[in-house]
């Protein structure tokens, strides 16, 4: 698409708004979601002329926009020449206005709801309401639409570019507030075999093997509750399902105790071969803080292995995004956040946070770095990768690296994010969309 292509979409868009007078939350909702598509399908030039608006023009001509909507009025005034930042202003200016309204007015917002009241099936969009505004105004300053054309919803495809379905699971947490420090603890095992069998051509991990495995489990747990983790995460493979049910039974002890110290708020239980529906699934579980299930992520690019074949696993179409009333958090297993020779789930997921167990090499943290990177560019997101080292590779590099939600994820080189022990907290933020 050329500026003059997206100038005749959007001169279209402007037109359809000008018939509509009904106020509900369906129409609100449709119009904000047609608005937010024709800025994602923007040329590159007309995304680098948002970026040079000025944020206080954009939250004045948006006031004024709110209120003319807040009357029935949806119109917007089309820029009389072909400058590219007359036309950012004026279809930006609609945005913010779009959303504000919908904030303000669509009863579903408030309390708990079927994620599915936020979607827009026409649109084949979800716009989910955030608590707080994304980003201060200062902060939001020459960035593009992504990071602050909408501020009172997050919005995500229905189906990603990637071709996964994505499904919302509503959690609650008592999460610090957006912004400030939190603690997320990362667990290892030094010395980790695993056993493996033949399947369909390929492999399935049957035993995960190391010394002491469940003492150092409960070990983790302890020194998570310590440190006053609001996350911990076991990397990709090695939770069997006796550690799995070790860390449930764990976690769930704590309602009969009088422990005054903060619990977990998120476990991410590392990942296992799990036969479903007559399949292997990679499957990541997580828990809340007393050992309850709150989702299951199944692994979608399986491993291919040189000496012992792919990883014989089913490949769903689904993607689940954990919604809060503070954050979004998504989650991949390993190859899902690293491979850069396909187009990955994340390209379009637009989230706070994604948690990925791993297990690989320096080159698969590379991978996960980069991934990292641009995520961090077009939202703003942070990733915690947990990697444990690859049992085949030279044993200097156990037991691991970790990704520890940094705000620039190439910052340090590889070598640098090596994870000596078996536990280390990481302190950082989990930001409201790109804080």
């Amino acid at each position: 698409m050329t500026p003059a292509d997206w100038i005749e979409s959007a001169s279209a868009l402007a037109a359809r708004h000008r018939d509509l007078t009904d106020l509900s939350a369906a129409t609100c909702r449709k119009a904000l979601l047609d608005v937010d598509r024709l800025f994602r399908q923007a040329p590159t030039p007309m995304r680098e002329a948002y970026s040079q608006v000025p944020e206080r023009a954009l939250v004045a001509a948006g006031r004024l926009r709110a209120d003319a909507v807040t009357s029935g009025d949806y119109a917007w005034t089309l820029p009389v020449d072909a400058d590219l930042r007359s036309w950012a202003l004026a279809a930006g200016a609609q945005a913010r206005a779009l959303d504000e309204v919908l904030f303000r007015t669509a009863p579903s917002h408030f309390g708990p709801v079927d994620p599915e009241e936020w979607l827009c099936a026409a649109s084949g969009a979800y716009a989910i309401p955030r608590s707080r505004v994304r980003e201060s105004e200062r902060r939001r300053e020459g960035h593009r639409f992504t990071r602050r054309g909408i501020l009172h919803h997050r919005v995500l495809p229905e189906i990603l570019e990637a071709g996964y379905r994505v499904k919302l699971v509503r959690h609650d947490t008592t999460a610090s507030p957006a912004g400030e420090q939190v603690t997320m603890g990362a667990a290892l095992f030094p010395g980790l075999k695993l056993a493996i069998r033949s399947a369909d051509g390929g492999f399935v991990v049957t035993d995960a093997i190391c010394d002491g495995a469940a003492d150092t489990v409960a070990r983790q747990i302890e020194a998570a509750y310590a440190g006053g983790c609001f996350a911990a995460m076991w990397p990709e493979l090695t939770v069997t399902p006796a550690l799995l049910a070790l860390i449930r039974d764990t976690l769930g002890l704590r309602i009969l105790t009088a422990d005054p110290r903060s619990a977990l708020q998120m476990v991410v239980a590392g990942s296992w071969h799990t036969e479903e529906d007559g399949k292997v699934w990679n499957v990541a579980t997580v828990l809340d803080g007393y050992g309850a299930e709150a989702l299951t992520y199944r692994k979608v690019l399986p491993y291919r292995d040189g000496k012992i074949g792919t990883e014989a696993i089913g490949m769903p179409a689904e993607v689940p995004v954990l919604v809060t009333d503070d954050h979004l958090f998504g989650f991949g297993i390993c190859k899902d956040f690293c491979d850069l020779g396909v187009t990955l789930a994340y390209k379009d997921l637009d989230v706070d946070l994604v948690l990925v167990p791993s297990m690989g090499n320096p080159a698969t943290m590379e991978g996960h770095r980069s991934t990292a990177k641009g995520m961090r560019v077009t939202f703003g997101t942070r990733a915690f990768v947990v990697q444990q080292a690859d049992p085949d590779g030279p044993t200097a590099e156990q037991p691991g690296w970790v990704l520890p939600f940094p705000e620039d994820p190439t910052g340090k080189p590889v070598a640098e994010l090596r994870q000596g022990g078996d536990w280390q907290v990481y302190t950082g933020t989990i930001p409201r969309g790109g804080d």
